[in-house]
């Protein structure tokens, strides 16, 4: 069994935009999904996901800031996460 270190990594995709709470990780921090730190955006998701990106904000808020990571791995997934 994992351990989640109280960052989120108890949640995994499940696609693209959602991310669900795994069964095979033991969570002793009540981790929640957070929304991004830009007004207005709507996206959930686990600390992890948010440190991944240089302003800590989703994918979508990033790249308006840092134009130069648009063409990451994350721009090809589609929101079932297969690769375009």
């Amino acid at each position: 069994m994992k351990y989640c270190d109280g960052t989120g990594k108890c949640f995994r995709r499940s696609t693209k935009y959602y991310f669900i709470k795994s069964e095979n990780v033991y969570c002793a921090y009540k981790c929640k999904l957070l929304f991004c730190k830009r007004g207005g955006c709507y996206m959930k998701a686990p600390v992890w996901y948010f440190r991944q990106y240089k302003c800590g904000m989703c994918y979508e808020c990033n790249i308006k800031f840092y134009k130069e990571y648009a063409y990451s791995i994350e721009a090809y997934l589609r929101s079932d996460l297969t690769r375009t």
